[in-house]
């Protein structure tokens, strides 16, 4: 079939050195306009073959160019579905974008990585509109676990709260990781 693939960049001049820069992409399965993610589209074992693609080419971009370092290509690069949320399908090409500072610097220029699909064969999830969550529906054991299982939308809205959750472990120190971990287990 085919998708549309729509790319917005958007700047704002608020004074400073340069202007804040922001990317939003939507994939859409046509005729119907289904959207598409990431996760919905590949296999889960994608996510590690697209983020060593990824890291492999911004390494070749930049060689040892000051804009980037081993470091911020790992956290902004590294396999994490969320790290590729800005992204287009096009018809043998993943074109992967990122917001300045993500990979790199301002000054690195645009920063996007081109992945030939043909790399990332056997990889491709066969329907992608089945629910994807955050974790394998093979295990899910709870009515709640297979109710998410069942149903595309709380299946996204599960993805979005477990980002949510690791994105703010990871920026927490130790007092704070006890109460997130705390907080989410009472929840």
């Amino acid at each position: 079939g085919k998708v549309l693939a729509v790319n917005f960049d958007e700047g704002i001049f608020t004074g400073g050195a340069h202007p804040n820069h922001g990317i939003e992409t939507f994939n859409f399965l046509m005729p119907d306009g289904w959207q598409v993610y990431l996760p919905e589209i590949f296999e889960p074992a994608a996510l590690k073959k697209i983020s060593e693609l990824t890291i492999a080419d911004l390494k070749r971009q930049w060689g040892d160019d000051s804009m980037s370092d081993d470091d911020w290509m790992a956290g902004g690069a590294g396999p994490e579905w969320d790290n590729f949320r800005n992204f287009l399908l096009l018809d043998d090409t993943l074109v992967i974008r990122f917001p300045p500072y993500q990979v790199a610097a301002y000054a690195a220029g645009p920063q996007q990585v081109e992945i030939p699909l043909s790399k990332l064969k056997g990889l491709v999830r066969k329907d992608w509109r089945t629910p994807v969550p955050s974790f394998n529906c093979a295990k899910a054991g709870t009515s709640t676990e297979k109710a998410i299982c069942s149903d595309v939308t709380l299946a996204r809205l599960d993805r979005d709260v477990s980002t949510a959750y690791q994105q703010k472990l990871r920026y927490a120190d130790e007092a704070e990781t006890k109460s997130v971990r705390a907080d989410q287990r009472a929840w």
